[in-house]
């Protein structure tokens, strides 16, 4: 209950992380599936999620739903399940802003991209992310083939190998 007070408390301060609302709006009018998986909880998310007007994801892992935090892989695999995509996590792009969420992302063997917004570049490339981008606007849904979506990623800071 508190979390989801702050954001109203909060919300003239909060501001959508470049290029998130047109990515998930994409995401949305593509019918593909995605998750949030986040340290907040349920309420906090869900409240920012009405107060910025973004679109919702098909599923949820918050905080009250895991034991082990971040890097314990298995807040992805949670959301992995709940897509039904947990033989397919090799395809699946995990959007990230902190190491310990990078970490995860990859102990769960999926793509990571990192986006530089709460934490220094320096942190964020020792984590290990597949591609390092400055915000959302850099990621673009551009398609989709057999079934999967095709994103395009523009302006990368730095690339895995």
């Amino acid at each position: 209950m508190l979390e989801a007070r702050s954001v109203e408390k909060f919300k003239q301060d909060v501001v959508v992380i470049p290029g998130a609302r047109p990515f998930l709006e994409a995401l949305s009018a593509s019918s593909a599936l995605w998750a949030i998986v986040t340290s907040g909880t349920e309420p906090g998310t869900n409240g920012w999620i009405e107060t910025f007007n973004l679109p919702g994801p098909d599923g949820l892992v918050a905080a009250e739903s895991v034991t082990g935090g971040e890097p314990d892989p298995t807040c992805y695999q949670m959301g992995l399940s709940k897509l039904g995509l947990q033989d397919q996590a090799a395809q699946v792009l995990v959007l990230e802003d902190s190491p310990a969420g990078i970490k995860s992302g990859n102990a769960a063997n999926c793509k990571a991209l990192a986006v530089v917004a709460t934490h220094s570049m320096e942190q964020i490339m020792a984590a290990g992310p597949d591609w390092i981008v400055k915000d959302l606007d850099s990621i673009k849904v551009v398609g989709k083939v057999e079934g999967r979506i095709v994103v395009e990623i523009s302006d990368v800071l730095w690339r895995r190998g």
